[in-house]
Formats: C-alpha cells, sequence, structure tokens
C-alpha cells in the first residue's frame, strides 16, 4: 500500500483495497485496488508506471525486509507490530465502508477455493465486534 501510495504521490490513507493472497511475500493482487477512487491501473497509466506495476513493484516488496532494516538499523517488529494493530482495528472497530483488508483467516468454506484447514490470506470485509465476512466482493 505505501508503496503504490508513494508512486502516485498521494497518502496511504487514499489506497485501498489492495488483496495479498496467501503470505506476504507474495505480489499484491491490484485488481480491487484504488488510489483516490479510481483503479490502480488508471491512477498509474503512465508507461513507465505500467512497468513499475508489472516488475519493480515486486522486487521492492521483496527487498522489503532488509529495506526497512537498513532504515532503522534495526529488525521489522515495528512494522508487523503496526500490521497487527491494524488487523485489531479493522477487526473490532469495522473497516471503512466498502473497503476490503487482507487477513490470514480459517480457509474452510470459503468460495475462493483454497483448500480447507488453513489459516491463509484472503480478502474479507470486517464487520466489527471481532467479526468478519467473506468473501469479499471481486470484480
Amino acid at each position: 500500500l505505501g508503496q503504490i501510495a508513494r508512486r502516485a504521490r498521494v497518502g496511504a490513507g487514499e489506497v485501498r483495497n489492495i488483496v495479498v493472497w496467501g503470505c506476504s511475500g507474495k505480489a499484491p493482487d491490484l485488481a480491487l485496488a484504488t488510489v483516490r477512487g479510481r483503479p490502480v491501473a488508471q491512477a498509474l497509466s503512465k508507461d513507465d508506471d505500467k512497468l513499475w506495476l508489472s516488475e519493480g513493484m515486486t522486487a521492492e516488496l521483496l527487498g522489503r525486509g532488509a529495506n526497512i532494516q537498513k532504515a532503522r538499523r534495526s529488525g521489522c517488529a515495528m512494522s508487523m507490530a503496526r500490521a497487527v494493530a491494524d488487523h485489531l482495528r479493522d477487526l473490532h472497530r469495522g473497516a471503512a465502508r466498502g473497503e476490503v483488508v487482507s487477513m490470514g483467516v480459517w480457509s474452510d468454506g470459503n468460495a475462493y477455493g483454497i483448500t480447507g484447514g488453513l489459516v491463509f490470506s484472503m480478502p474479507v470485509v470486517c464487520t466489527g465486534g471481532g467479526a468478519h465476512r467473506g468473501p469479499a466482493p471481486l470484480r
């Protein structure tokens, strides 16, 4: 989300609905993602942006942990702690209307075809009170 925001020259709060399937080492699914309400492909439509979306972003994501350690001169613990805090906030307060979040949830009975019995990151809608519903609507 931060890398999309930086590339689009907007605040992180203006980027929504990036989905990560499985684990954080995977490239994000941008099918639902928006920047200021516009699909990412429209917001980042220049040729160099398209190349970055298809190749450069994944390379940046793979090196993210090392980059955080280098910048902070310490581990990624604060970044991970922030992710946990964001998940807890979304679960208990509910996500913003129309917002999809990627969250590691039990895969039993999911509509995406993911084998049951796993904790797997997939798009869900957090409804508050510690609950979520899925599947999130996909285009």
